[in-house]
């Protein structure tokens, strides 16, 4: 069954405030496979064109730095 763009659009918004796929898939109505297929595939899209490259780089080097910490 095909989702309207505005239930897909609270899905992925709600998934990015840090709401659990559970409980998205309640508050929507959206199956649980398909959130998280959603939160899989369009949320690294989502992202990659969000948020600028450098700061992905960056990200990156903190974690790898907090990596070889521990």
């Amino acid at each position: 069954m095909a989702h309207s763009v505005e239930t897909k659009a609270k899905a992925l918004a709600m998934l990015l405030t840090g709401d659990s796929p559970r409980y998205v898939s309640k508050a929507t109505g959206v199956p649980l496979t398909t959130v998280k297929r959603w939160r899989n595939k369009d949320m690294k899209q989502i992202l990659r064109e969000c948020i600028p490259p450098e700061v992905i780089r960056s990200i990156r080097a903190a974690f790898r730095q907090l990596w070889s910490v521990v």
